[in-house]
């Protein structure tokens, strides 16, 4: 931190991105304060939980009563809608107010660790949207940063097609991508996917992160991530693109697995580009992936295989994980 008098400013643009390179530096001090801040917060609730239960006059309803609070309560993760809030709050409180007049003698102990039991829910539901929003924020400098720094000119690899010379480009795009489609069975041309609405979807290359078990089962740990691409042979139309979103969308919610790119990619030829209804989808519209409350995205991209040997990416995207 800069120890000056925060009024005086030289240079806004210059002085943006300091203010911005300092909340990155902070970032994982503030992450870790997080992670200890739920993870106490979580003990006490637990040891609230049980002394609610001790201290009521009927231990048994009470048990089930207070189970059913932290269900509510638990809920609003997955609660984005306003309203969905609104109810999961109001189920609880009800509730709440129920385990309090099961205090018997132990009323006002009672009532005291009902209302911090419930705070504490609160707490934790707040500090995971702080969790979120630093995620968000390191993740989103670092690709701002890399854009600034990178190269705006691509130039094709060598390849035998279009698909193959996209895939090696998309392995010299981070250390990461290149280690996951160095293993086995990772990378997969001309596969058919079914998605969670029955339908089977073509793609012309599929690149998967396996994600791990917990992940799959209460969406704990590593997500993993999946990358596909979709070869067309003039340039992408509106209507082609919002059913690759669609399929990318349909497929990813039957592998439990985020997506890390969907590709439209086309070889330019003649003069052609693409149109203006489908620039403007591929810049404003993004693939969402839901799964045990958290959400993903990422964007729709369009990527032509220039005549001049150069690719021409529609929007620019630095190849990190999925963004949360």
């Amino acid at each position: 931190m800069q120890k000056a008098d925060i009024r005086a400013v030289e240079n806004p643009i210059s002085a943006t991105f300091d203010l911005a390179s300092d909340v990155y530096d902070k970032a994982p001090k503030v992450r870790k304060m997080v992670t200890y801040s739920r993870a106490f917060i979580y003990l006490w609730l637990l040891l609230d939980f049980v002394l609610i239960v001790a201290l009521a006059a009927h231990p048994l309803v009470s048990l089930l009563l207070a189970i059913l609070a932290s269900a509510f309560l638990y809920s609003l993760r997955w609660a984005e809608e306003r309203e969905w809030r609104i109810v999961f709050l109001t189920l609880a409180a009800v509730v709440s107010f129920m385990l309090i007049f099961l205090g018997g003698a132990a009323f006002l102990l009672t009532l005291l660790f009902v209302l911090l039991y419930f705070l504490g829910w609160i707490i934790l539901d707040m500090l995971r949207d702080i969790r979120k929003f630093f995620d968000f924020y390191v993740v989103r400098h670092a690709v701002i940063k890399a854009v600034r720094d990178a190269n705006p000119v691509v130039k094709i690899p060598e390849g035998p097609d279009p698909v193959a010379r996209l895939l090696t480009y998309l392995k010299h795009a981070s250390s990461d991508t290149e280690h996951v489609m160095s293993q086995p069975d990772a990378v997969k041309r001309g596969v058919t996917l079914r998605g969670a609405s029955g339908i089977a979807h073509d793609f012309d290359a599929m690149v998967l992160a396996q994600p791990s078990s917990l992940w799959s089962l209460i969406g704990w740990a590593y997500p993993g991530w999946c990358m596909l691409v979709k070869m067309f042979g003039g340039p992408p139309k509106l209507d082609e693109l919002k059913y690759l979103k669609h399929a990318a969308e349909d497929v990813a919610a039957t592998m439990k697995v985020p997506p890390s790119r969907v590709i439209a990619l086309w070889q330019m030829k003649d003069g052609q580009s693409i149109s203006d209804e489908a620039y403007q989808f591929v810049t404003s519209q993004v693939v969402t992936f839901r799964h045990h409350g958290d959400t993903f995205v990422c964007s729709l991209e369009i990527v032509g295989e220039d005549e001049d040997g150069t690719y021409d990416l529609v929007p620019f995207v630095v190849q990190n994980p999925p963004s949360a």
